[in-house]
This record gives C-alpha cells, structure tokens and sequence, in this order.
C-alpha cells in the first residue's frame, strides 16, 4: 500500500508496529488514529527543538550566533502547528533533517565516528521519507568538501565513497516501483485518484498571495489570503537579502550574512518552482502542497533575518571582526 500511495517507506515503516500493538489491544480506530498522531507531533516537536543544539555547533564553529537556534524552532513549531499532528511523513522529515545537520555538523567539528554514522543513516532515511528530500542526500558530501578545505577532521581517500550511501536506498526505492509498477514514481492510477479532486490556483499573483499565507498558517491567526500578506512577506524578505548583501560588501559578519541570504535564495527558488508548476501541471493544488512547507525553515529564517538582525545589533551587539 505505501507504494500505491506514492510514498517513499520509512514513515509509515516507523509508525507500524504502534499500529499493530494498538490493534492487537483491541483499540478502536478513532483511538489509533489520535495515539499515531501523538507519535507524529513528537517527531515534529523534538525535530523543531533539535534546531537549537543545530546553532551551538554553528556558533562554535563558524560564530553564527546560537540564538537563532532558539527563534527558528519557537517560529517553525508556532506556525506549522495546523498539520502537525497530521498523519503525514513531512514531520518525519523535519526531524531526521535536524538530527542530520547535528550530527554533521558535530562530526565536522570533533571528527567522532558516531557521528558520522549517524548523519549517514538519517540522510539515507531522509531519502527514503519523502521524494522532494532528496536533494538533501548531497549533505554528505558537500560536509566532506568543506572538511578538506577547511582543515577539519580528514576524510580517507577509501572512505570517500561512505559519503554517497544515503543514495542507495531511495536508489532501491525507484527500482522496486519501477518494476512493479513500470513507472519509479509509482502507479500513475494512484497519481490520477490524486489529481482528481485537486485544481490549479490561478492567476499567479494569486496563487503566491495564497501560499505565503498557508506556508505560515495565517489563517489561524486572522491574516486572510491577500496582496497585504504578500507584500509583508517580500518586503522583509527583500529587506533580509539588503541587508546581508550589504554586510558582505563590507565584510561584516560575512558568513551570517551569507547564510540569510541563501535562506532568501530557497524562499525565491520555492515560490518560483511553485509557480510554474501550478502553471504547467494543471490538476494539482500545489499552493497548498505540504511538500513546500518542509522549506519553513529557510522561510522564516529569510523573513526574520532583517528584524532579528536589528534585535541582536541593539540588544547585544555584533561580535568584532
């Protein structure tokens, strides 16, 4: 069924020996379906928390202050909490997301071996959780690049290939549907069931005003779908991306400066794919795809660049040069 369904395994995999206890127990449906998604929020919450010991490596190796730890995962666990506690594998992702940054990061800067094995398994379960992660599997190896350049613990010419691991199993993933199915994307009949009851959003002003409001939940909080949340949005984005241009001209706090603008490249990069493919693929609700809120993250970051800037620079001050 979960190839059927078009979803890579490994979130329904982790979630059925739960269901089959709560079975063998007798409980009724509605009991099983609240008990998952109390396993499905606490993935999510200890995910979103995970983003702070995520900071303290980044301050300890690179001075990114680790104070953006904490906004990032209060924000990220406010503002998604409407499909949070859904039976969904995006929760899954934010989690083996955050435990792969942690740990790649800690074996960046302690070299331990547990580490490294640990950051190679959640990359490899990332790709197997959800299909749009897998750009996520290049981590590794991007890690292994910045270790030699920068001196951190070396990587042995016969382990380079222990970076592209996490590739094999979405790899076996493909294969499998492929030969079932005759498609590595799954049955297209489920594809069909799927696009059925889903319409594209159109005109594109409209379908950006829409999902800038449903990536953060406005509507929970009153804010309606409109070009006023639109415009919020871009400006402080466009005011993050300034801002950090400017720091890197003048060679203040360059690599926190180049981390809030990649942050508002992936906000660009997510809106613009968004856009054409609810242009070009009608039949899917793509402003409302859970698939682009797994980039929260990089959204909030991006649109809280420039006012958490200005707080820090107040209230505790930029460290020197």
């Amino acid at each position: 069924m979960v190839l059927r369904n078009q979803n890579p395994p490994a979130y329904y995999l982790l979630l059925a020996p739960a269901l089959k206890v709560l079975e063998m127990a007798g409980t009724s449906p509605r009991t099983e379906v609240l008990a998952l998604r109390i396993v499905t929020f606490l993935m999510y919450f200890i995910g979103g928390v995970l983003l702070i010991p995520v900071f303290w490596e980044l301050e300890r190796i690179w001075s990114i202050r680790s104070v953006y730890g904490a906004w990032l995962a209060g924000t990220i666990l406010l503002a998604n909490h409407h499909y949070a506690s859904t039976l969904g594998n995006d929760t899954l992702s934010l989690l083996l997301t955050s435990l792969m940054l942690l740990t790649g990061l800690r074996w960046l800067r302690k070299g331990t071996s547990w580490s490294f094995a640990v950051m190679l398994l959640a990359t490899g379960a990332l790709s197997v959780t959800k299909l749009t992660n897998l750009p996520l599997v290049a981590f590794p190896p991007v890690l292994a690049l910045i270790a030699k350049r920068r001196g951190f613990p070396p990587v042995r010419p016969r382990s380079v290939w222990l970076f592209w691991l996490p590739v094999l199993p979405v790899v076996l993933f493909l294969i499998v549907n492929a030969l079932e199915f005759g498609s590595p994307l799954g049955s297209s009949a489920a594809r069909n069931v799927f696009a059925s009851f889903v319409h594209p959003l159109g005109p594109v002003e409209k379908f950006l005003w829409v999902l800038s409001a449903d990536s953060y939940n406005l509507v929970t909080f009153g804010l309606h779908p409109s070009k006023i949340t639109a415009f919020l949005m871009m400006t402080f984005l466009m005011c993050g991306a300034v801002q950090s241009l400017v720091y890197i001209a003048r060679m203040k706090n360059r690599i926190e400066s180049i981390l809030h603008l990649a942050c508002c490249g992936v906000v660009v990069a997510v809106l613009a794919g968004a856009a054409v493919l609810n242009s070009i693929i009608p039949g899917v609700h793509w402003q409302a795809f859970r698939h682009y809120y797994g980039w929260l993250p990089f959204w909030t970051f991006a649109i809280i660049a420039f006012p958490l800037r200005i707080a820090l620079r107040v209230n505790i001050g930029w460290p020197k040069e």
